[in-house]
């Protein structure tokens, strides 16, 4: 259908009223529709009719690579079955985000379905949970066999997440991940977490992106984030909290050169805001033989 718009939105729990208004014309039953990313608004949660409209139409729409989640799922219906079945059967779609801040028994019911549907899926590689409480015990374990069932990642990204102290079922998690090339930590860790969390990536044979710029990046994770770029073959974007560089005059030495002298990968370099000017460091990663673009490091707050 000519002018099909690529990105929808849809109630939850009105699904199929939705899809009348881009589904296809009665006049051309072999026209695909052409939406390319859908997302379910955040409204009430999704029950099984719902569930099943949504599942018939991505099911149809073969061009839905995108599909954004804000929603819970009524699973006394049996909702989450249906989605799971829809994610296991799905060969198109590529990309999955959940935004969660529900409650934990509700976050458990996404993260069951999520398991349960991605671990047969082979055709989304990136997954983006945002605003999770993985503190609760319930919720760390169903994260760690979310990710040893599902190790063919690419992308994963945790917006706004809270961990808690312990992040050994995360690490677990992680340490499954083969393929992953692409990992985004936007959430407050501290730094011995940080640096945990490095730990199982620092032999990584697909790392490409790192972005650590909310977490707390100090010492004992700083160190670990050196013997990263040192023996990294593949990492080529890094995004870095600003004051790990700006509190210590040490350690933005010792940054200096291990970008001048160790690192051949390194191609992006994102420093968050910082309160201190670093022409030093601009210089030197101007003579880094790969570095192509340096972000953030002369921004002054505002």
């Amino acid at each position: 259908m000519t002018g099909m718009p690529v990105f929808a939105k849809l109630h939850p729990h009105r699904i199929q009223e939705g899809i009348e208004r881009i589904s296809l014309d009665d006049d051309d039953d072999d026209e695909q529709p052409n939406v390319q990313s859908l997302s379910i608004l955040p409204y009430r949660s999704m029950d099984r009719l719902n569930a099943e409209c949504l599942a018939d139409f991505i099911h149809q729409a073969t061009s839905v690579s995108d599909l954004h989640l804000h929603c819970s799922l009524n699973e006394q219906d049996g909702a989450d079955t249906v989605l799971a079945e829809m994610l296991q059967e799905s060969d198109h779609m590529q990309r999955m985000f959940w935004h969660g801040g529900m409650a934990t028994e509700q976050e458990e019911v996404i993260l069951n379905c999520l398991q349960t549907g991605l671990a047969l899926n082979q055709s989304v590689q990136a997954l983006h949970l945002s605003k999770f409480d993985f503190s609760a015990n319930r919720l760390r374990f169903l994260l760690k066999n979310l990710l040893q069932s599902k190790v063919d990642l690419r992308r994963l990204t945790f917006l706004f997440c809270h961990f808690g102290p312990n992040i050994a079922c995360l690490l677990d998690g992680l340490k499954a991940q083969q393929q992953l090339q692409h990992l985004k930590l936007s959430c407050a860790l501290s730094d011995g977490n940080v640096a945990s969390i490095l730990q199982t990536q620092v032999h990584s044979p697909c790392l490409v992106a790192l972005h650590l710029e909310t977490c707390q990046l100090q010492e004992e994770s700083y160190q670990v984030l050196e013997s990263l770029l040192q023996t990294t073959s593949t990492l080529e974007e890094l995004h870095v909290p600003g004051q790990f560089l700006s509190s210590c005059p040490q350690r933005r030495a010792r940054f200096r050169s291990v970008l001048q002298h160790h690192n051949t990968t390194l191609q992006r370099l994102y420093i968050a805001r910082s309160r201190v000017n670093h022409p030093t460091v601009e210089a030197c990663l101007q003579r880094n033989r790969t570095m192509a673009r340096v972000s953030g490091l002369l921004r002054q707050p505002p």
